[in-house]
């Protein structure tokens, strides 16, 4: 470090001296200040010790630096004598002293507790600033090396993207959520997908929860259903006053921190109006607060996951299929999510995975899976097993009604809306037919023919028919 400091001294003097200026103390401390990367750096990019600034970019280079030395309190002659020193053994071309000396006078207007020097750390342009935009070909750009998406589980998780999984209260999003924390910490299967699990060095990822809907017991019971009891690598922040988050205010910073100091490989925000204490419907709100956290998950590389609530209700098909249109609050929530999934419960252990965006391309929009579920082993594709049962039900019930009857009917004895009804009898094809009522707008549903005839009634799945309906 002495002959480092040695150099970045002999640099100053040749600058000071001539101008007959006062040359202000430049102690190590402050050389190795001038010489570290912002400690948040790693995260987006690698740098080696003394990489050279290059145009374009000199300048915001230059004002990130004397940002983090004027927020650690360093005065404008120390600023500036770093900034010149630096910019003699670093930067390529080296900038005019006058452009400099400009750039420590523009940053070391702040005082050293003013919140607007972390802008200027991360790169937030000063007065003195110089143009930066280029221009590439789209040959050159197909060049570069693919950086690709990097899975933590499936299509469903992937690194530095947004994933909102939506569903009304009480139908599972936060149960979902955290048996794919489980599987993205310990490596395990999820709907037929491995979480990414520990490094080759053994090191597991880290998951970083903000939380200001769980009660402590409720994320007990989950931590003791997902087998995560023990678990360190799963971190809570609960807030059930919720947060004041805002570019550059106090609990953004505070956040800001601890998300820098644990690195979480994942953030989940469960729900996000409610940590932000933010009207969900106001667009404004909504969307400084998506770019806050956009912005987070592009500089620190984890993936975000959004559990968003449902309206009760599906705007578009009453007791049908809910969309995207059904998120609750402002669409700014799914605005640059690049990974949007739904939950519908079915019935008690039955459940609906819809696929409402997938911008990777892996899954296709439109499509759902059909799931089961139970405490001890989590989530499982049914491959429509479950269907198959509803359907030889009414199969059965309709054989008992030779006449037949109607969706309203037929729901109304299995205790299922007429939507869920439909989707099942539209499956069965010829099996089962309607026929329009003279006089009347209704269908009726009969078995069709070559079915009827064939038909035996299964003494055992009329017992479970029976023993639903009573």
């Amino acid at each position: 470090m002495g002959g480092m400091t040695d150099d970045y001294l002999a640099a100053w003097d040749a600058f000071a001296i001539p101008f007959d200026a006062e040359v202000p103390l430049v102690s190590a401390d402050i050389v190795r200040l001038m010489s570290l990367d912002n400690p948040k750096d790693h995260a987006s990019r690698e740098r080696s010790d003394g990489e050279v600034i290059t145009f374009p970019g000199r300048n915001n280079a230059l004002a990130s630096l004397a940002g983090s030395m004027r927020r650690r309190g360093m005065m404008q002659p120390e600023v500036e004598a770093a900034l010149l020193a630096i910019n003699i053994d670093r930067v390529d071309p080296p900038l005019d002293v006058s452009d400099v000396r400009a750039i420590a006078a523009s940053v070391c207007r702040y005082d050293a507790g003013d919140l607007a020097l972390k802008r200027v750390e991360r790169g937030a342009a000063t007065e003195a600033t110089e143009a930066s935009f280029i221009t590439q070909t789209l040959k050159e750009i197909c060049e570069l090396p693919s950086q690709g998406y990097q899975q933590l589980l499936g299509p469903f998780v992937y690194r530095g993207l947004r994933t909102l999984v939506g569903a009304a209260t009480g139908e599972g999003k936060t149960t979902f959520v955290m048996w794919m924390v489980k599987a993205i910490i310990d490596g395990d299967a999820f709907l037929g997908y491995k979480g990414i699990g520990p490094d080759e060095d053994g090191k597991k990822p880290i998951i970083l929860i903000i939380d200001a809907e769980q009660s402590v017991p409720d994320i007990q019971r989950l931590a003791l259903e997902t087998g995560m009891v023990g678990s360190e690598h799963v971190h809570y922040i609960s807030v059930p006053d919720g947060m004041h988050l805002g570019d550059g205010t106090p609990d953004s910073v505070q956040l800001e921190q601890i998300i820098a100091l644990l690195r979480p490989d994942v953030l989940i925000v469960d729900p996000a109006y409610k940590v932000a204490s933010i009207d969900s419907n106001n667009e404004r709100d909504v969307v400084d607060l998506m770019r806050l956290f956009d912005r987070w998950r592009t500089e620190y590389g984890f993936a975000f996951v959004m559990p968003v609530h449902t309206r009760k209700g599906d705007s578009k098909a009453q007791g049908g299929n809910p969309t995207l249109d059904d998120i609750f609050g402002s669409g700014a929530f799914s605005r640059g999510a690049e990974v949007i999934l739904g939950i519908r419960q079915l019935e008690p252990g039955l459940s609906r995975l819809y696929i409402w965006k997938h911008r990777p391309g892996e899954l296709d929009k439109g499509t759902h899976i059909d799931l089961t579920f139970d405490r001890d082993s989590g989530f499982t594709k049914t491959y429509h097993q479950s269907m198959k049962t509803t359907l030889t039900m009414i199969e059965e019930m309709l054989a008992r009604e030779p006449q037949g009857l109607t969706l309203k009917e037929i729901g109304k004895r299995m205790d299922k809306s007429e939507g869920a009804i439909r989707t099942v009898v539209s499956r069965a094809g010829v099996r089962i037919v309607s026929e329009k009522v003279l006089g009347s707008n209704k269908l009726i549903y009969k078995l069709g023919h070559a079915v009827a005839e064939s038909m035996t009634i299964d003494d055992e799945q009329l017992k479970k028919w029976e023993d639903l309906v009573a």
